[in-house]
């Protein structure tokens, strides 16, 4: 669902969570750099409420900063 490839008992249940048109989840691309295989996966998830989605905007930055995770911002946007 969100690029791992492999799904045990607690994705499933995240899965069935997000299975709910009130909650959306925000994530686009991979946030995670496995360093010993080289895969990424997005194992940190942004998840919100349908209501406000629209003014949200999420944006993964390129530099990992002495971590395996590329850090996360969410804009909230006002019109």
């Amino acid at each position: 669902m969100w690029g791992s490839e492999k799904t045990n008992t607690r994705g499933k249940l995240v899965e069935n969570i997000l299975d709910n048109d009130e909650i959306i989840l925000l994530n686009s691309q991979s946030t995670h750099f496995n360093q010993y295989n080289g895969k990424t996966s997005a194992i940190d998830l942004s998840i919100a409420s349908s209501s406000i989605v629209t003014y949200l905007e999420w944006e993964v930055f390129n530099e990992i900063h002495s971590s395996n995770h590329w850090p996360v911002t969410i804009d909230i946007k006002f019109k």
